[in-house]
């Protein structure tokens, strides 16, 4: 397996900036394991209704910053500036296909 973390967190931004959520969605693995908040799970059809709400949201910049990858996860930090400004830890790991299998964010407002 190629591990390409970087351009699929790269994806997941330019796709999310301009809210594209069959798009999002399609980055995830049917199966993924995705936690919205530590006590939140999420499964697809979840995700996507997820998105439809932030596609509704005015978003004005975005960017990260990969803290550390490996064979087999990688932990990003993305800064969100909307309303308010929200600085998330990502804990991503992609299959083979690059289909994001877990997905777990940490986030507070700055």
């Amino acid at each position: 397996m190629k591990w390409n973390i970087t351009n699929g967190v790269k994806s997941y931004l330019i796709i999310g900036e301009k809210k594209e959520v069959d798009q999002i969605v399609n980055l995830f693995d049917e199966n993924v394991i995705y936690y919205e908040t530590p006590t939140t799970k999420m499964n697809a059809k979840e995700i996507r209704k997820m998105w439809e709400e932030i596609k509704e949201q005015n978003t004005s910049k975005i960017k990260f910053q990969i803290l550390c990858e490996n064979e087999k996860c990688c932990i990003v930090n993305f800064i969100l500036e909307d309303k308010v400004t929200y600085d998330m830890i990502y804990l991503i790991k992609l299959n083979e296909k690059n289909k994001c299998t877990f997905f777990k964010q940490w986030y507070m407002e700055v």
